[in-house]
Order: structure tokens, then C-alpha cells, then sequence
């Protein structure tokens, strides 16, 4: 009887034990959905960087297009600022 009692006690442990276990694998913070979960969304935001990052060259090149080289400056400045050069007289048709 002893024998069978001890047997029954092991097993209930080592069932909650598994239970446990196997709650933490499926249910947490860090179970098996919540890992693929996460690993979709860093590569969502991989992307998303990435292209952050191709925007952000393209700004510096032109950034620093402007500041090198004048003609561009001042084409911007005409065509997105308005602006007229000394000795121009700007005329706007409607």
C-alpha cells in the first residue's frame, strides 16, 4: 500500500511538474508563439529601417549637394522658394 501511495505521490509531481512545464512553452511571455510572434515583427521592422536608412542617405547627397555645389542651391531656391536674382525682373502670369 506504502509502494503504491509513494508511486502516486511521484506522479502527481512529476505530472504538475510537466504541467507547469508545458504551460510556461505555450502561455508566457516567452512562449513558442510570442518567440515567432517577435521574430516577425523585428523583420517588419528590418524593413522598415531599411528603407528609413535609404531615405536618409538620399537626404545627406542632397544636402550635401547643396552645400557644395551653387547652381543646385540656387535652382532650388528658384524653383521650390521663389526666388529671383538681383538684376531679374519676375514676371507670373495667371
Amino acid at each position: 500500500m506504502k509502494k503504491v501511495n509513494l508511486a502516486s505521490a511521484l506522479f502527481a509531481i512529476l505530472l504538475i511538474t510537466f504541467v507547469a512545464l508545458q504551460y510556461n512553452l505555450w502561455f508566457s511571455n516567452t512562449s513558442i508563439a510570442s518567440v515567432i510572434s517577435n521574430k516577425d515583427a523585428i523583420k517588419k521592422q528590418l524593413k522598415v529601417n531599411g528603407e528609413l536608412l535609404s531615405q536618409q542617405d538620399y537626404l545627406l547627397n542632397k544636402a550635401a549637394s547643396l552645400k557644395n555645389d551653387s547652381e543646385i542651391l540656387e535652382d532650388y531656391a528658384r524653383y521650390n522658394l521663389g526666388m529671383v536674382g538681383k538684376n531679374e525682373v519676375y514676371f507670373q502670369f495667371s
